[in-house]
């Protein structure tokens, strides 16, 4: 994980958002909970660090399956499909934190 803004960017606050990239699970794997268990490793990671408040992450909705997948485990913050089919149609999403889970 990568912070997803520098500091100037983020303003008076004091915390930062974490941003996830490229989750993967080849085709043949897939339906068998591994997406869904990296990703609650990386929730987990980030929820015990004192400096982030947020995870959020980009994806393309022409990829099979990614929306829904994220749907299922994020909220939506941005939704920038334009439906040209020459360019990303990408939605932002925003995964909760645990607020338990920090230190």
């Amino acid at each position: 994980m990568r912070q997803a803004a520098p500091e100037h960017l983020v303003g008076a606050r004091s915390v930062m958002p974490a941003q996830l990239f490229r989750v993967y699970v080849r085709p043949e794997h897939r339906r068998r909970g591994l997406a869904r268990a990296l990703v609650d490793r990386a929730v987990e990671f980030v929820a015990a660090q004192d400096s982030y408040r947020a995870l959020y992450l980009h994806t393309d909705t022409r990829i099979e399956g990614a929306e829904g997948f994220w749907r299922s485990v994020a909220v939506p913050v941005h939704d920038a499909r334009d439906g040209r089919p020459d360019t990303h149609q990408t939605v932002l999403f925003e995964i909760p934190l645990p607020v338990h889970s920090r230190r």
